[in-house]
């Protein structure tokens, strides 16, 4: 779990009005899926009881805040996007963890290692919709055409950020990996959310 002094002063701007819009979009009680997010995103415990502390630096969401900012754009229309990014993010690192057989992120552990794979995959899975209906906010605030294009760069990211989970797999045991090859592989896995995060 990253401490709060250990974060830059700059990735704190705009912290608590994303902080307070992620706790929103996964504040459903109905099923008990959403408590296992609550924990994979760093707020509660296994046992639903919150914890103080936040993860990860917010690097991406971020650099979204600060793109609308310095084209003079009022960033209440960048928070549903800044949202849906930090969600896919940890939507990526869920399935990630399956598929690395990691069991500790942030000192804790993992969603699949507490809950088991099937249901982390599942929650996974929730986690992505959800960042998709994340974007609904800009319809409401009438920008019909953010949302669409927001949804369009989500899903952008998300199918590169797939393909570079494939070609992680595929590469296992092989010792021929060519640098460009395992430049595109990386570019598609750790690098396709940085771009779509600046983008308007």
């Amino acid at each position: 779990m990253t401490s709060q002094a250990s974060i830059p002063i700059i990735l704190k701007a705009y912290r608590d009005i994303i902080d307070n819009a992620l706790r929103g979009s996964l504040a459903d009680e109905s099923l008990p899926v959403y408590a296992m997010l609550r924990y994979c995103m760093g707020w509660s415990d296994c046992e639903g009881e919150k914890v103080n502390g936040i993860t990860g630096k917010a690097v991406r969401l971020s650099l979204c805040m600060f793109a609308c900012e310095s084209t003079g754009g009022d960033v209440k229309y960048a928070v549903p996007a800044a949202v849906a990014l930090e969600l896919i993010h940890n939507f990526s690192l869920i399935h990630d963890e399956i598929q690395d057989h990691d069991e500790i992120r942030h000192h804790r552990d993992t969603l699949w290692k507490v809950w088991g794979v099937p249901k982390a995959l599942v929650a996974g899975n929730i986690l992505r919709v959800v960042a998709d209906k994340a974007l609904e906010p800009l319809y409401q605030l009438g920008r019909p055409e953010a949302m669409e294009i927001g949804r369009n760069l989500v899903t952008e990211a998300c199918f590169e950020m797939i393909e570079g989970h494939y070609l992680d797999i595929s590469f296992e045991g092989r010792l021929d990996i060519s640098q460009d090859e395992y430049i595109g592989m990386i570019s598609r896995k750790n690098g396709a959310m940085i771009p779509r995060s600046i983008r308007s």
